[in-house]
């Protein structure tokens, strides 16, 4: 998925961009498609988390992570 490997482009190179959201989360909306990217930015490395449909109960998906 193109849109989407542009989007962690260019978090490799401004991981802290995106504010702190849920539980130390960061998120980010890809813009042409209604999903959220979730990651974590640890020790200079960008870890995505999950990538939840827009219309999904954001929480509840992300319970435990």
């Amino acid at each position: 998925m193109q849109v989407l490997d542009d989007h962690l482009g260019v978090l490799t190179e401004f991981p802290e961009m995106y504010p702190t959201e849920y539980n130390g989360l960061r998120k980010f909306v890809m813009k042409r498609y209604p999903v959220l990217v979730y990651y974590r930015y640890e020790n200079d490395e960008v870890v995505v988390v999950a990538l939840i449909h827009g219309a999904r109960d954001q929480q509840e998906a992300l319970e435990g992570r």
